[in-house]
């Protein structure tokens, strides 16, 4: 059976002040990001990871490193991970778009707005290549546990293929900074075992 560990990246300055961030705007870490990951890392220490991959963008590259550090792996980049496209919404205030994003968010056919409309990726586009890469990780590391660093709209992506849901249920899932999500691959195939978990930030 293959663990894979799915994370989101650390807060960045962006998060905080509540702005869209795509895949088109490389912001790193903040303070709270740095502490956060710090936490993540110790919580994951005793843990037999086999293999770090990472979104290539500096907030996720940033997350894997600290796990990455702690079992002496180097971090593998997968371009898959990167965080959907937002097009000419990205870097706007969520609570300036407001109703707009609601719109884009439930969609009209499965899959095919989201951000497409605003010049962006579509949540099948993301979710075709995020779990696409997924599938082949579990290929190369059919035993063990693996760590994969990514985006909010990517990790929820992957979380609808998981429950057979369509891609447009992504805004049904609420994803925190360095939260952990665990998928377990066994002969009768994906499933969630764990979700959304952030008890490292408590401590």
């Amino acid at each position: 059976m293959t663990r894979v560990i799915l994370i989101r990246h650390g807060q960045t300055s962006w998060n905080e002040s509540r702005r869209i961030q795509g895949g088109n705007n490389d912001i790193a870490l903040n303070q709270e990001g740095e502490r956060q990951c710090h936490c993540l890392s110790e919580r994951l220490k005793k843990e037999d990871i086999k293999a770090v991959y990472s979104s290539p963008m500096t907030r996720a590259m940033s997350t894997a490193q600290w796990i990455a550090d702690c079992h002496r792996l180097e971090v593998i980049q997968e371009p898959a991970l990167q965080e959907i496209d937002c097009g000419t919404m990205e870097g706007e205030e969520i609570k300036e778009v407001g109703s707009r994003l609601q719109l884009l968010l439930k969609g009209g056919n499965e899959g095919e707005l989201l951000f497409k409309g605003c010049g962006g990726e579509s949540l099948d586009e993301i979710q075709k290549r995020s779990w696409n890469a997924i599938l082949q990780m579990v290929e190369n590391h059919p035993d063990g546990t693996i760590v994969a660093v990514s985006h909010y709209f990517v990790i929820a992506a992957i979380l609808c293929a998981v429950m057979n849901l369509p891609a447009s249920q992504l805004g049904r899932f609420r994803i925190g900074e360095t939260s952990i999500n665990i998928i377990n691959f066994d002969t009768y195939g994906p499933f969630l075992s764990l979700f959304n978990d952030r008890c490292h930030l408590t401590i």
